[in-house]
């Protein structure tokens, strides 16, 4: 069930990405906040797991990028 949600989220993401008028962007977007969280709530704790650490990973890495830029 968690994939669908997911799944969701991606499509929604794409849409958002390649449509202009407005209303449609923001649709777009409430709707991939929506089925990210409801996709995360819905995923067994160890996907959950590998997601956080994957998203601190990002962080670390995007940090990292910006000390070494100054």
């Amino acid at each position: 069930m968690y994939l669908i949600a997911f799944s969701v989220a991606l499509g929604a993401l794409l849409v958002f990405f390649k449509v202009s008028e407005e209303i449609w962007t923001v649709l777009a977007a409430t709707t991939a906040l929506v089925f990210t969280i409801w996709g995360f709530a819905l995923a067994p704790w160890p996907i959950q797991l590998l997601l956080v650490s994957l998203l601190f990973a990002w962080e670390r890495l995007y940090l990292f990028k910006e000390r070494r830029l100054e």
